[in-house]
């Protein structure tokens, strides 16, 4: 999966200088959402040619100031529920499928969160996976959110690779 998905050019490490992080993501994904004011940056791989065989793929990064860490799994289902009413247009998480634990990321010690996303106006959803952590030297809580749609197909390596992704995040 990870020489597949970093066989095109990735966005130049200059697109991230105003940013307090950086990640390498293929050129082939496009900017979705950059909220600089709430701290929120989302891209999208979204095929040229629509069809239900090639999954949408997003991964989102947001952050906010903490003092000390009190990044829990409450923090991180509260404010992932929050960022999908927000920043996906009304997205919640489905309750039955929400899973937590303790995980890494990145050599970050955090949560994870798996679930299915559902969006009952636009009759859409998939499945998600967040991770959220507190960085001591930033002092800052972060989360970094990947979910697929893909109405036709097996999420899971698709999710492989978004993890893949979401692995390369480093604070700066």
């Amino acid at each position: 999966l990870a020489y597949q998905t970093y066989q095109s050019k990735v966005i130049p490490a200059s697109f991230f200088e105003p940013y307090p992080f950086s990640l390498q993501i293929p050129e082939n994904y496009t900017l979705y959402s950059n909220d600089k004011d709430n701290r929120f940056l989302s891209f999208l791989y979204r095929a040229r040619m629509q069809e239900r065989e090639i999954p949408d793929k997003f991964l989102s990064v947001y952050y906010e100031a903490m003092e000390s860490d009190q990044v829990d799994e409450a923090w991180l289902i509260n404010e992932r529920q929050r960022i999908g009413r927000i920043h996906f247009e009304g997205d919640s998480l489905n309750v039955q499928t929400m899973r937590t634990q303790p995980f890494e990321i990145a050599g970050y010690k955090g949560y994870r969160l798996t679930s299915a996303w559902i969006n009952p106006g636009k009759m859409a959803g998939g499945a998600l996976q967040c991770y959220a952590f507190w960085d001591a030297d930033t002092k800052k809580a972060w989360l970094i959110d990947t979910m697929v749609y893909f109405p036709a197909g097996d999420k899971l390596p698709t999710l492989m690779e978004l993890f893949m992704l979401a692995s390369s995040f480093k604070t700066k």
